[in-house]
């Protein structure tokens, strides 16, 4: 509440963004970071001053000292697509609100049937949001689930934003997801660059944790990924393009305003 008139619309010429916008989405909250540079055990440590660790179901052995980002040159995890993933205890985004996620990513299978997941936040039958990779459009993909339904609804309702260019297997790539409430949209970034802007009319909190490597899908653990995954961001608010050059190139984002 505000004891006066807060308008919807810009306050000098010089703005792109009205003031309800603005106090909806910004400044930005920094509610996660895990930068996936482990070298044993199972503990994955958040870089943010939440103190939100996460924990590694697979094998170090082979998650660990394995992958390397040879575009940012820091380590990430190695996933083997059968089981393995990591969670941080949640929730860890309000996914009702407006946030923002990222994370680098390389995969080592695409195709028709390959539907996989880098990050997502889980609910008791589907994630509220998936970040990662549509099998069936061979391109990266920003999606959310209609609601946390039954197993038996599908995905029925479900909104995708899809890359303009096509998943290139065994590549490193930066892919940002924002979900901004206030102007109903989902927007995917990939290497920096928009790609994709669609309406969404849809929003629900997922209070379960927050997946790296795997989702919730029919009230099961599924769409694990096949691949490297390294630095992983997690906002609430709207990160604009300024900011996400910033979270591309290892850093945080000014979140003053």
């Amino acid at each position: 509440m505000w004891d006066r008139i807060v308008p919807d619309e810009t306050v000098t010429d010089s703005e792109t963004d009205s003031e309800v916008w603005r106090l909806a989405n910004r400044p930005i909250a920094t509610e996660g970071r895990w930068k996936l540079d482990e070298w044993d055990g199972t503990t994955v440590a958040d870089a943010t001053d939440h103190g939100i660790d996460a924990t590694l179901h697979g094998d170090p052995r082979t998650a660990w000292n394995t992958a390397e980002n040879d575009i940012t040159f820091s380590p990430g995890v190695r996933l083997d697509g059968a089981d393995e993933y990591i969670e941080a205890p949640g929730p860890v985004l309000r996914t009702d609100r407006s946030f923002t996620v990222a994370a680098w990513v390389r995969l080592d299978e695409t195709g028709e049937g390959v539907d996989t997941t880098a990050l997502s936040q889980v609910g008791e039958f589907q994630s509220a949001f998936h970040l990662g990779y549509q099998g069936s459009r061979g391109a990266w993909v920003f999606k959310t689930a209609p609601h946390d339904d039954a197993p038996t609804s599908g995905s029925t309702g479900w909104t995708y934003a899809y890359s303009s260019t096509a998943a290139r297997l065994g590549e490193w790539t930066h892919l940002a997801g924002v979900y901004d409430h206030t102007s109903g949209e989902l927007v995917l970034y990939v290497n920096g660059f928009e790609e994709s802007r669609v309406a969404v009319d849809h929003a629900w909190h997922a209070e379960g944790p927050l997946r790296i490597g795997s989702a919730q899908h029919g009230g099961s653990n599924t769409h694990h990924w096949t691949g490297d995954i390294d630095d992983v961001h997690a906002y609430q608010g709207v990160l604009k393009d300024r900011d996400l050059s910033q979270v591309y190139m290892g850093e945080f984002p000014n979140i003053r305003g």
